[in-house]
């Protein structure tokens, strides 16, 4: 903050520079500079006193022990130094030689200056500290950073700590710590510089720079924050039969760790595999059409990880010791089972078909109202119940000759008759009813026995 007579004033900072130009006033203007950081604060003032333009003259001034001087003076001052003897105009010069001496002058708030005065004036410097001789020379100074030992560092807790070497520095205000570019408290304590336990997130860097009147030094270290990572087995909550290898913070642990996950990569899964069992052939025709098939399974642990479908449906299944069991499901038709298993190596598929086609048995049929038609045919063993209640019989029918007629009585054709009246005897062979016999006259059926 900068303050004229108490009251808050503009300024401009650039690096380290601070300036108040241009400020107009009247009478007395006080100039207040006061800096805080987390370290305590500093203050400094400046007085200007406004005294408009006043007539001066040249006089030549006498002063005890001393050379004449020639200087300049108001003139309101002339009868002052009139009085101890100076007289207006420059000092005649002297011929004489005057005795220089070397000296290191100093100045507060500045850095000392070789200078060259004369022997008379040597009294005055050396009250307010000047000593002869020319001025120390003054080294460059030095930053080194001690710790840590590299120019880039990865922490796992997050916090940083540096510590720095400095030379030819004698003050604490020679010296700024910035981090990211943001001015820093430290400590300074003989010849270190000490930064202590800074948190942060992400990246951080920090910047030592120091400075005195032979140049400026400056020294960086970065540091990278990156929490310890431990490798675990991870197994998802409603897929445990697919884990997975992740890296997690080591922070987060208690929390997978109570939901079952394990420290250390997962355990290499070979790919699963599915063997039908049975039946032993992949396409199976059955008489009762009820399907049953059993599978062998490797490599999975869970049955979440097999379908089982048929005819693209899904269908029930159990799953104990590696053994897939599909149990008495009916169908009609055809039935194609597919069994598939999956892992995080891999999947496996089998299928089985299996074809309805019931037993059937050979019969003889005797048509209802022909029975003396037979026909030999095929029909499902469930239907013979109802084939063997109307007569039928198991097995092909016989085989039936063709038939055969012979008239007996008379012997002869024509046969003449006096009284009118006929009498004929047949033989037949092959025929088994009377129904499959007819005797016309004329063209016209008659009555007849066959026994």
């Amino acid at each position: 903050m900068v303050t004229q007579n108490g009251i808050p004033i503009d300024f401009e900072l650039q690096g380290r520079l601070l300036s108040v130009s241009n400020f107009r006033f009247e009478g007395t203007a006080r100039f207040e500079i006061s800096a805080t950081n987390s370290e305590g604060n500093a203050r400094k003032t400046v007085s200007f006193e406004c005294q408009p333009p006043v007539e001066r003259i040249t006089v030549c001034h006498h002063a005890p022990n001393m050379n004449p001087q020639t200087i300049n003076i108001p003139l309101s001052q002339w009868s002052i130094h009139q009085a101890h003897g100076d007289t207006q105009g420059e000092c005649p010069q002297i011929q004489t030689p005057i005795e220089m001496i070397t000296i290191c002058h100093r100045v507060r708030g500045a850095s000392p200056q070789t200078l060259n005065i004369q022997v008379t004036d040597w009294p005055a410097h050396q009250a307010h500290g000047d000593s002869q001789g020319a001025c120390p020379t003054i080294q460059p100074p030095t930053v080194t950073i001690t710790s840590p030992s590299t120019s880039r560092v990865t922490v796992e807790n997050c916090t940083a700590s540096v510590t720095a070497t400095v030379t030819n520095i004698t003050s604490r205000q020679d010296i700024s710590v910035t981090r990211n570019g943001t001015f820093v408290g430290f400590n300074f304590s003989g010849s270190t510089v000490t930064i202590s336990d800074v948190a942060f997130t992400g990246n951080v860097n920090f910047i030592i720079t120091v400075k005195n009147t032979a140049g400026t030094a400056t020294r960086s270290v970065s540091f990278v924050c990156q929490p310890k990572e431990i490798t675990i087995c991870h197994y998802p909550p409603g897929n445990t039969g697919i884990p997975q290898t992740i890296s997690i913070l080591e922070s987060a642990w208690p929390v997978h760790q109570a939901h079952g996950d394990t420290q250390g990569t997962c355990p290499v899964i070979p790919p699963p595999t599915v063997s039908i069992t049975s039946p032993t052939s992949s396409r199976v025709i059955v008489e009762n059409c009820t399907a049953s098939v059993l599978a062998a399974i490797t490599n999975i642990t869970n049955k979440q990880d097999i379908t089982v479908t048929q005819n693209g449906t899904p269908v029930a299944f159990d799953f104990s010791a590696n053994t897939v069991t599909v149990s008495n499901v009916t169908f009609t038709g055809v039935a194609n089972f597919i069994i598939t298993v999956k892992n995080t190596a891999g999947t496996a598929t089998r299928n089985v078909s299996f074809v309805c086609q019931p037993k059937e048995i050979t019969i003889c049929h005797y048509p209802s109202g022909n029975t003396s038609n037979p026909q030999t045919i095929s029909i499902p063993e469930s239907a013979w119940s109802v084939h063997q209640a109307h007569g039928d019989t198991q097995g092909s029918c016989p085989v039936i000759q063709p038939p055969t007629v012979s008239i007996t009585s008379p012997s002869t054709t024509p046969v003449t008759v006096e009284d009118c009246t006929a009498f004929v005897t047949a033989t037949v062979t092959n025929i088994n009813n009377k129904q499959e016999i007819t005797a016309t006259q004329n063209g016209t059926p008659i009555p007849f026995d066959f026994s």
